[in-house]
């Protein structure tokens, strides 16, 4: 069969803020997975900033019997769009929604769009594989695990989706099939260079009342082995000529033993790799980072939240600032760059915990910070928190064409209004961001790294203050 996978466009959602780009990995490994049994294409239309109307000219161009779509909560407007205008366009086009929106709104999904066909709920390379064996022996899809479609009226769903428990099983991500020149995905501005994402885990063991990931993946992690990793670092670099890659697991810390596996095969084969992760500050130590350090891990990201305890504990986060000013400490002391992300505009927070939070972001002082306004996404206990207490301005913001843009309030609040949240935000960024001891450390790495980029990045930290 011919399928084409789309990752929708979603600079429009951001306020065309959007200044790194991320590979579709979700489609890629599908796109890898089923491969050698069909005729399959990518067309990220985000990376080549295509519009709707561009979208569908390129998928008919193609003519494929089957499209699938990925979408998370903010694109999925933009993912209707597509769908629909196909559906118009070429009747007979078989349409499959995935992604983590899809997979915990899939009711909704059906019964008011009926242009959508199928739905994989869940992971999707055996689902979406098994769902397009389906199509060529019958029209009978009962059989297939994880998949949700309406049949006369009525939203079904199969069995529950099965979890890949060894993920070595799966092929590299089809990266062939992707615009890699288009993407750069490093979150420090400074070591901004093209720079390319893996993932070598699945899956999150803690509970934050904010995230839907055990929604796809399920609770726990499953790893995939140093060797497997390995293997996709040598095509990376190989293929693409990466120097820079972005591990992009929830946590990429967890198994101390297989990071310093991970790290000792990088040092010893890629000793010029440049590299940085998300992780957080209960699962890494001092003596951790200086490995990764040696590995080549020039920055770690990790989620601060808020400074106050109780919305720490509201977040289910399961940390404390103790360790997080420790681990920020230890990490300046290694020679690793930190990111800090905090999430603002929290049910019940005030206007002391914002102040709170803001001072704390400073004087933690890491190397970049991220404040964003609290979201909630369907699927999370913090979505279902606010709206069954009414405090959502829109409780279907997604499927009104009322996307918040980047950094808009959606939670409404007594104890401010949205706009003294934005202009605070405005203002704690630009307290970080200029204050003199930023910029000569700024100016500083940019006099060891060279000042190519510095226009550039120039241009995205005025957007960000704007």
């Amino acid at each position: 069969m011919r399928v084409l996978l789309i990752n929708p466009p979603y600079k429009e959602v951001y306020g065309g803020k959007v200044n790194i780009c991320y590979p579709p990995l979700g489609l890629a490994y599908i796109a890898a997975y089923i491969h050698s049994k069909h005729e399959v294409r990518i067309l990220d239309a985000h990376a080549l900033n295509l519009s709707t109307l561009n979208v569908c000219n390129e998928v008919l161009e193609f003519n494929p019997q089957v499209v699938g779509l990925t979408s998370t909560t903010p694109v999925i407007s933009s993912a209707l769009d597509i769908a629909r205008n196909l559906k118009e366009r070429s009747p007979n086009l078989v349409i499959v929604f995935g992604g983590v929106h899809p997979t915990v709104d899939y009711q909704t999904l059906l019964s008011r769009y009926p242009f959508i066909d199928y739905i994989v709920v869940g992971e999707g390379e055996v689902a979406f594989s098994e769902l397009l064996d389906s199509f060529e022996k019958s029209d009978d899809v009962s059989s297939v695990d994880g998949i949700a479609y309406s049949k006369n009226g009525t939203v079904r769903i199969t069995r529950p989706f099965r979890l890949i428990e060894n993920l070595d099983i799966l092929p590299y991500p089809a990266y062939e099939l992707l615009p890699m020149k288009k993407y750069n995905s490093v979150p420090v501005l400074p070591l901004k260079r093209p720079t390319l994402d893996m993932i070598t885990s699945r899956g999150c063991p803690f509970n934050c009342n904010y995230c839907s990931t055990n929604r796809i993946f399920g609770r726990g992690t499953r790893f995939r082995s140093p060797d497997n990793v390995l293997g996709e670092i040598h095509q990376l670099v190989e293929k693409f000529n990466a120097r820079s890659l972005h591990f992009v697991d929830d946590t990429f810390t967890i198994n101390h033993d297989r990071v310093r596996r991970i790290c000792k095969m990088i040092d010893d084969e890629f000793p010029g790799l440049r590299w940085g992760c998300n992780s957080r500050v209960d699962t890494i130590t001092k003596e951790l980072m200086e490995v990764m350090h040696q590995a080549g891990c020039e920055w770690i990201a990790f989620g601060v939240e808020t400074a106050s305890p109780t919305i720490m504990e509201y977040l289910r986060k399961g940390i404390n600032h103790e360790t997080v000013k420790k681990v920020f400490k230890e990490a300046r002391e290694v020679g690793v760059n930190t990111h800090a992300y905090f999430m603002l505009g929290l049910p019940d927070e005030t206007k002391e915990d914002i102040q709170k939070t803001v001072d704390f972001s400073i004087k933690l002082d890491p190397d970049f910070l991220t404040f964003s306004m609290a979201t909630p996404y369907p699927g999370t206990d913090l979505y279902n928190d606010v709206k069954s207490r009414r405090l959502i301005v829109d409780d279907e913001w997604w499927y009104t064409h009322t996307s918040p843009k980047f950094n808009t309030p959606v939670i409404k609040t007594e104890n401010f209004n949205p706009q003294y949240l934005k202009k605070t935000v405005k203002k704690a960024y630009s307290r970080f961001y200029l204050q003199p001891l930023f910029i000569m450390r700024q100016l500083n790495r940019y006099c060891r790294l060279g000042f190519g980029r510095l226009y550039d990045d120039i241009n995205i930290m005025f957007k960000m203050l704007s």
